[in-house]
């Protein structure tokens, strides 16, 4: 539904726009596919996962020779993530918020 999904985005960054991130970096946003009717009440502010994620590579012959393909799709909910994060959240179903910095640790 990306009626409900613009309307969500764009009171994300409302809210975000009020926010200090912790270090120079960027605030990441996750979207679950059906967004809740509640979702204001199902943000959660997580560090995002950084356990590795399956990909499946393929190459694809077009018109100009060969181009590498990524497939992430088929393979992103095999993955194996410790403790909150990101990807939990989304798999709840819920908006994850994280901030991403540009230099140091996540």
């Amino acid at each position: 539904d990306w009626s409900r999904a613009t309307v969500a985005a764009k009171r994300m960054v409302e809210i975000l726009m009020s926010r200090t991130l912790p270090a120079p970096g960027f605030w990441n946003v996750n979207l679950p596919i059906t967004i809740p009717e509640d979702y204001l009440d199902r943000v959660r502010e997580v560090p995002i996962a950084v356990e590795p994620m399956a990909m499946q590579f393929s190459r694809v012959e077009r018109e100009h020779g060969l181009r590498l393909e990524f497939d992430w799709g088929k393979t992103y909910w095999h993955r194996e993530v410790q403790g909150p994060s990101d990807y939990n959240v989304l798999r709840e179903g819920e908006i994850s918020i994280s901030a991403i910095p540009l230099a140091g640790k996540f």
